[in-house]
């Protein structure tokens, strides 16, 4: 059973390409998931980043999913510069990390 518990890191790419704001964004959704639904969390949380443009306004739209038990939400959050990028956040029990797709 994955809690999400561990100490939190984040990778070189994360760091340098995703906005903090957007960075404790993702870590509070996986902990509202982890909130809602205790006993069906994926040690593999994946998140789709994409810009998207709403009544003239530039949104992040972030698509969260996990893949066992299937889960999927869409979220949309105004941030100064939405970017497009697939980050995942993995649990190993001691560790969660959050890192690039490319960088698995």
């Amino acid at each position: 059973m994955y809690k999400f518990t561990g100490k939190r890191y984040m990778t070189c790419g994360v760091h340098q390409e995703v906005d903090l704001v957007l960075q404790m964004y993702l870590w509070k959704l996986v902990d509202d998931l982890l909130r809602l639904q205790p006993n069906s969390v994926d040690y593999l949380q994946i998140f789709e980043l994409l810009p998207e443009e709403k009544n003239g306004i530039l949104l992040q739209k972030i698509v969260h999913r996990q893949e066992v038990p299937p889960y999927s939400k869409i979220h949309q959050i105004f941030i100064l510069q939405p970017i497009q990028q697939k980050i995942y956040i993995i649990d190993d029990i001691e560790h969660v990390t959050m890192l690039l797709s490319e960088e698995y």
